[in-house]
């Protein structure tokens, strides 16, 4: 992961492949765990999942464009 807020980026944020926050059609995945800048590793969400819309959004601080949904078109977002 290459995009932290404050030293973490939280989990519930769409990652594009160079792992940067990618609210976008470039998303391949939600990151599943907050990650930290000391150590960037981290999993993402990228196929046969459900996602909690509402906690994942408050807990990334942020909206998923239709964009996301439609390039995970393998994650159920509910």
């Amino acid at each position: 992961i290459t995009d932290f807020t404050d030293g973490v980026c939280k989990a519930g944020s769409p990652i594009d492949e160079d792992g940067a926050v990618a609210n976008s059609e470039d998303a391949i995945g939600i990151l599943l765990y907050d990650v930290y800048e000391e150590n960037p590793n981290g999993s993402l969400i990228k196929a046969f999942a459900v996602i909690n819309t509402a906690n994942a959004e408050a807990n990334a601080d942020l909206t998923f464009d239709d964009a996301v949904k439609t390039a995970l078109p393998m994650v159920i977002f509910e």
